[in-house]
């Protein structure tokens, strides 16, 4: 993958020097993202579409700027229960992440998870100059661990495979190396065909992928993950499911704000 991170990141250009003078270098232009800041997209999560149990949040805003860093983008990732559920069951699981925008790479992770009694806390940084992780739960002691230097965490994976559209063929895979839970691993999307769906606000051609989740990642699940991206610039996630020991949770899209859906007219459907 370390080619990948090279296609993502713009060569760095430099200004020709003149007599004696110092010449300053030029800040390289920064990648075309298929999201921006100010993006929120508002899930239902419900059990078989059937019966509705929570809310998932997804937003993209900018990073605060950290002295002479690099521009980046801040994700945050929340999820809860709600209703009749959230009254026996209660859930509140947030993860906030950083996004170096020039490198298309990972700087830090946060993860809170709130389910009932259970209570867990852990944060990853990405050391690229070491090509380091420090991971910490809770309040442990931090540890370290090698990771490859396009290593992603596990929510700014999802957000590169959204910036890998034009390379994805039907049935073949797309690998994301993918660092969480103590382990080093390359995330395994499937492209399984395109599929049009119908949503609260109306209907979307979608890309149809299934990935193979190795480690607990945010929402405290492993195995198969089939995420519904919509076909179209912004290839934003509108659908989610995740098999449980009866049936499956669903995370459908509701509504959005600041991405560029393509939304398919009334009449065109008929």
């Amino acid at each position: 993958m370390k080619t990948l991170t090279l296609l993502l990141t713009l060569a760095v250009f430099f200004l020709p020097e003149t007599g004696s003078f110092a010449v300053e270098e030029e800040k390289p232009a920064l990648p075309t993202y298929p999201f921006k800041s100010g993006e929120r997209l508002v899930y239902d999560i419900s059990w078989e579409r059937f019966l509705t149990a929570g809310e998932g949040i997804l937003k993209v805003d900018d990073g605060e700027a950290i002295l002479e860093k690099n521009p980046r983008f801040r994700f945050e990732i929340s999820g809860r229960t709600t209703g009749f559920i959230g009254s026996i069951y209660k859930v509140a699981d947030r993860t906030v992440a950083w996004f170096d925008k020039s490198e298309s790479l990972a700087e830090k992770c946060e993860i809170t998870i709130r389910e009932n009694k259970y209570r867990k806390k852990k944060s990853i940084t990405f050391d690229r100059e070491e090509n380091m992780a420090t991971y910490v739960i809770d309040e442990r002691e931090p540890e370290f661990y090698k990771i490859t230097e396009s290593a992603q965490g596990p929510v700014s994976a999802l957000y590169l495979f959204r910036m890998m559209k034009a390379q994805l063929l039907e049935g073949k895979r797309a690998f994301v190396p993918l660092f969480d839970d103590r382990k080093m691993y390359d995330l395994n999307i499937t492209v399984l065909g395109k599929e049009r769906l119908n949503l609260p606000f109306g209907a979307v051609d979608t890309i149809k992928t299934v990935a193979d989740l190795k480690t607990e990642g945010v929402f405290r699940r492993k195995g198969e993950m089939t995420v519904w991206f919509s076909d179209d610039a912004t290839f934003a996630p509108v659908q989610m499911r995740s098999k449980i020991m009866i049936g499956s949770i669903y995370a459908t899209l509701r509504e959005y704000r600041g991405a560029d859906i393509n939304v398919i007219p009334a009449q065109v459907m008929r």
